[in-house]
C-alpha cells in the first residue's frame, strides 16, 4: 500500500521530534539556590532549592525540600535529597509571583463594590441628617475599597509563585 504526498504532509505533524528519555530536563545550566518544581510519571509535583547547579548533563539533582528549613550547604548530608534527572518528567524554575496582578485585580474588585456600596449607602440616607456613612460619596466608597482589597489581594498573590519550564 503506497500513500500519496498529500496525506504523508498531513501525517508528518503528527511524528515524534523526540523521545523523551533523550532530552534532556535544562538546556542551560540553573544556578544553585533556584527554587524548581519537579515533575514525576506519578504523584504531586515536589518543590525545592537545588543546592548544586543543574546543567544539561547532569544525571543527580541534589536539593533541599522546599519551603523547608534551609540547607546549609552541600555539606549539610542530612537535609539534601538526591533525585535522578531520569526519573523526572519536567522540571519548573520559580519566576516571580502575582503581586501585581493580585493589586490589579483587587483594586479593580475592591472599586466595583466600594462603588456599589457607596451608592446603596446614599440611596437610604434622608439628606443632611442621616448616619455617619450618609457623608461620603460612593466615588470614596470606590477608593478605600479599591485600596483595601488591592492589598489584601496583592499580598494574598505575593505568596503564590509564578512558575515557568526551566531553560
Amino acid at each position: 500500500m503506497t500513500l500519496d504526498k498529500p496525506v504523508l504532509a498531513l501525517l508528518c505533524p503528527l511524528t515524534p521530534i523526540g523521545l523523551s528519555a533523550q532530552d534532556s530536563l535544562v538546556h542551560a545550566t540553573v544556578d544553585s539556590g533556584t527554587v524548581v518544581r519537579m515533575h514525576r510519571e506519578s504523584g504531586p509535583p515536589v518543590l525545592g532549592r537545588l543546592v548544586q547547579p543543574l546543567t544539561p548533563s547532569s544525571v543527580l539533582l541534589l536539593y533541599c525540600p522546599y519551603p523547608a528549613g534551609a540547607c546549609k550547604g552541600a555539606s549539610d548530608t542530612l537535609a539534601i535529597q538526591r533525585t535522578s534527572t531520569a526519573s523526572l518528567t519536567g522540571l519548573e524554575v520559580q519566576h516571580g509571583d502575582y503581586f501585581a496582578e493580585g493589586l490589579i485585580f483587587g483594586g479593580l474588585i475592591g472599586a466595583l463594590f466600594g462603588t456599589f456600596v457607596g451608592a446603596t449607602a446614599n440611596a437610604v440616607c434622608d439628606g443632611d441628617t442621616g448616619p455617619f456613612m450618609c457623608s461620603y460619596s460612593p466615588g470614596t466608597y470606590a477608593l478605600v475599597s479599591a485600596i483595601a482589597y488591592a492589598l489584601i489581594v496583592g499580598s494574598t498573590g505575593a505568596k503564590t509563585p509564578r512558575w515557568k519550564p526551566a531553560p
